[in-house]
C-alpha cells in the first residue's frame, strides 16, 4: 500500500478514537448538562456534536470551569504531536555535517544543520550564515540554541569570507543547492553573519527579491533596505565598543522602526547564543503574528513557539529578569491564544512588581537614545570622532542612574572609545 494512503488511514483511525474518547457529559455555567462529542474549537466557542449528530457551537464562557480546562487540555495535546523524525534522511539530524557540496557547483560547499524532530510532513524555515573568516565547523554553535528553539534548518557557507570576490557566487550557490535538496519554506528565508557576513546578509536578502527574505539578523554591521522587500524584519546585533557601532546605529536611524538594534557588551564580536537566539525568536515570531492561522502546520508551530517562549520566561524570571521581561513584551506582540494569556499576564505582573524592572524599560529606552545621539550621526565616527567627552558624561549619567540593572553596563560601556581597525 502506498505511503500516503497508507497514513490517510491511519489518521482516520486515530481521529475515530479520539471521537469515542471524546464524548462527555458537558455542564454548563449554571449547571445545566449535556451529552455530546466535543468536535473542536472556533474562536472562543466550542463546537460539540449531540448524538443525533446536530451541532452546537457554544460559548467557552458558559462552559464549567472544569469543561473549560477540558478543551483546553484537549487543544494543547494536539497541537503538541508531532510527526516523528525522517529516518534515514539524505543528511545527518540534529548536528552540524560536515562540508556539503553544491549539486551544481561543486567547487562551493556548505555546512547544514537540521533542527532535532525534521520530518517531511512540513516545510522548514532557513537561516543562511556568512562568516567573515569562511565557514569553519564552529560557527554554527553558536546558532544552534536559536534553531533548536525556532525549529529552522541553518547553512553556512565555507568559501565565503571577507576580501574573496566570489563571495556572492559562493553564497548564491548554498542557497540555490538547499532550496533544491530540502523540504523549504520559501515564505520564510533568512539570512545573517558577523561583519562583513552581516553585509553578505543583507546584500544576499536583496539579490533574492523574488523570494522576498522574511528577516535578517546583522551581527557588527549594517546595511541598507534599498531592494529588499517591505515585509522583510531587521534584528541587529552590536557590541557596546564595536567600531561599527556608528554603522549600526545610522542604520537603524534610516530603517527606523523596521530594525530593532541590541546592544551586548563587548567589542566587534559575534554576539553570544542567547542574544543571537532572542534575535531568532524576535524574528519568528515577527512571521508568525502575521502569518494565517488557517494552516494547520502554522497554527500547532504558533502554539508551540507560544509554550517554548513562556517556559523560557519561566526559567529565567529570577535570575535574568531584564531578558525575561524582553521575552514577554515581544511575546505579547505575537498575539499568543487565549490558551496562554494567562500565564503570559502572571509572567508580567510578577516582572512589574519587581523594583528592577520597573525602572527597565526607561533605562532601555535611554540606552537606545544614547546611540541615537551619538552613534546615529557618520559611520566614518569611529576614526573622526570615536569617544567625546560628552559620550563619556552622557553614559556614565545613565548608568549611575539605573545602577542596579544588569543593562547599566552595557550603557556605562558604551561611553568608552572602540578599538580603530
Amino acid at each position: 500500500m502506498h505511503k500516503s494512503v497508507l497514513m490517510i488511514f491511519c489518521l482516520l483511525a486515530v481521529a475515530s478514537v479520539i471521537a469515542e474518547e471524546n464524548v462527555r457529559t458537558w455542564t454548563s455555567a449554571s449547571g445545566s448538562t449535556l451529552e455530546a462529542r466535543y468536535v473542536g474549537r472556533n474562536g472562543m466557542s466550542v463546537v460539540l456534536q449531540k448524538p443525533d449528530g446536530k451541532k452546537l457551537q457554544i460559548d467557552l464562557s458558559r462552559l464549567s470551569r472544569d469543561d473549560r480546562a477540558y478543551v483546553k487540555s484537549l487543544a494543547l495535546k494536539q497541537y503538541d504531536e508531532q510527526p516523528p523524525p525522517v529516518e534515514n534522511y539524505k543528511v545527518p539530524i540534529g548536528r552540524v555535517t560536515p562540508e556539503i557540496k553544491c549539486a551544481k557547483e561543486s567547487q562551493w560547499s556548505y555546512r547544514l544543520y537540521l533542527p532535532p524532530g525534521f520530518n517531511l510532513s512540513r516545510k522548514w524555515p532557513v537561516m543562511f550564515v556568512m562568516s567573515p573568516g569562511g565557514g569553519g565547523a564552529d560557527v554554527l554553535n553558536r546558532y544552534l540554541p536559536g534553531a533548536n528553539k525556532n525549529g529552522w534548518v541553518l547553512a553556512l557557507s565555507v568559501q565565503s569570507k571577507n576580501h574573496f570576490d566570489q563571495s556572492d557566487v559562493a553564497v548564491s550557490a548554498m542557497v540555490d543547492d538547499v532550496l533544491a535538496q530540502h523540504p523549504i519554506d520559501m515564505k520564510r528565508l533568512y539570512s545573517s553573519g558577523f561583519s562583513g557576513g552581516a553585509r553578505m546578509a543583507f546584500s544576499l536578502a536583496q539579490q533574492y527579491k523574488t523570494k522576498k527574505f522574511a528577516g535578517i539578523l546583522p551581527c557588527g554591521a549594517g546595511g541598507t533596505r534599498a531592494d529588499l522587500s517591505k515585509s522583510t524584519e531587521i534584528y541587529g546585533l552590536c557590541g557596546s565598543n564595536c567600531f561599527n557601532r556608528w554603522d549600526m546605529a545610522c542604520t537603524k536611524k534610516v530603517l527606523s522602526n523596521e530594525f530593532r538594534l541590541w546592544f551586548f557588551p563587548g567589542n566587534h564580536d559575534w554576539a553570544g547564543p542567547s542574544e543571537i537566539a532572542d534575535g531568532m525568536t524576535w524574528l519568528n515570531g515577527r512571521y508568525l503574528k502575521r502569518a494565517t492561522m488557517s494552516n494547520e502546520s502554522i497554527k500547532s508551530e504558533k502554539h508551540r513557539y507560544v509554550k517554548g517562549v513562556l517556559s523560557d520566561i519561566g526559567a529565567i524570571i529570577d535570575a535574568d529578569p531584564e531578558r525575561a521581561y524582553r521575552l514577554a513584551t515581544a511575546l505579547q506582540s505575537v498575539h499568543v491564544q487565549p490558551y496562554y494569556r494567562g500565564p503570559l499576564v502572571e509572567y508580567m505582573q510578577k516582572l512589574k512588581a519587581m523594583p528592577s524592572i520597573q525602572s527597565y524599560a526607561r533605562a532601555e529606552a535611554a540606552m537606545h537614545e544614547l546611540a541615537e545621539k551619538y552613534f546615529a550621526t557618520s559611520i566614518m565616527d569611529y576614526r573622526n570622532n570615536n569617544c567625546p567627552e560628552q559620550l563619556t558624561e552622557a553614559a556614565n549619567a545613565v548608568a549611575d542612574k539605573y545602577g542596579s540593572l544588569k543593562i547599566s553596563k552595557t550603557i556605562r560601556r558604551m561611553g568608552g572609545p572602540t578599538q580603530i581597525p
